[in-house]
């Protein structure tokens, strides 16, 4: 294995934007701001945004959460992000809630996915922040710790998701919803 500088990684995940605690995520990236230096990696790993409007799963119609603002909450989030870190390196895992944009986008008018998707919207590239799409996995350098916002065993027991995650490695998941 190559040699890497040490470096401190601040792992987020599942902000739901904008249904999260935004008094939270500020206290986080504060404590944050004092102590990453400029080599610190920041990782979202999934559920940046709800997106609840995309979601197949609706149940409260009198949620009225346009993508509009979720969109626009998402990038005052990384404008903020890269102003608090200007020099750390920054990667964002799709996690299930923010992929249903694009997969909305997908199924509904795949000739606009060109051009509407959610890295796009996000002006993640603006940012220089990294992007990985939903169930890619991040193995942060120097060591053989992985990033993946939901296990590939996700549908499966628990059981099973706590005997894959011992035989395929050392893994942060995010979207598990359960203890394991």
């Amino acid at each position: 294995m190559r040699q890497v500088e040490p470096y401190t990684a601040l792992v987020i995940n599942d902000l739901h934007i904008p249904f999260g605690d935004e008094r939270l995520d500020e206290l986080v990236l504060d404590a944050a701001k004092d102590r990453l230096k400029s080599n610190d990696k920041i990782i979202i790993n999934g559920d940046l945004l709800d997106l609840y409007r995309c979601s197949a799963y609706q149940k409260d119609s009198r949620v009225i959460e346009s993508i509009e603002l979720e969109i626009e909450e998402g990038l005052a989030f990384f404008k903020k992000l890269r102003s608090m870190f200007p020099t750390q390196e920054i990667v964002f895992l799709y996690g299930n809630h923010d992929y249903r944009l694009d997969k909305f986008i997908d199924e509904k008018v795949p000739a606009f996915h060109n051009f509407l998707s959610l890295d796009k919207m996000l002006q993640l590239d603006h940012y220089n922040i990294k992007w990985l799409p939903y169930q890619e996995e991040y193995l942060f350098d120097g060591c053989e710790l992985r990033a993946m916002h939901s296990p590939p065993s996700y549908g499966e027991n628990s059981a099973s998701v706590s005997l894959r995650k011992k035989v395929d490695g050392n893994y942060l998941f995010a979207c598990t919803h359960r203890i394991d």
